[in-house]
């Protein structure tokens, strides 16, 4: 709900409600090479991005959408799977 707020574009002004924005929905440092976290209730996988921040220096993960579940696996092809790294989703309404 935008309670009534509008921004000043180029077209005039706008509610907020109908510009298209990302919301995090999840946002949390991961410490194993493989795991689940489920979407949020409500959430959609067709609505979302999922991105990764490697902070060790490995692998990324192979990342998908599995039902209402993000799922990672740790790639070890060319070198260490990462085992610390952010897991980001992000919904775009």
């Amino acid at each position: 709900m935008a309670y009534g707020m509008e921004i000043r574009t180029v077209d005039g002004l706008v509610s907020i409600d109908t510009i298209r924005s990302a919301q995090a929905v999840i946002k949390s440092v991961k410490t194993s090479s493989s795991g689940t976290e489920a979407l949020p209730s409500g959430v959609l996988a067709s609505q979302c991005v999922i991105l990764t921040q490697v902070f060790d220096g490995n692998n990324p993960p192979f990342t998908e959408f599995s039902g209402g579940s993000v799922v990672w696996t740790g790639i070890t092809s060319g070198g260490l799977a990462s085992t610390n790294f952010l897991l980001l989703v992000l919904r775009y309404k």
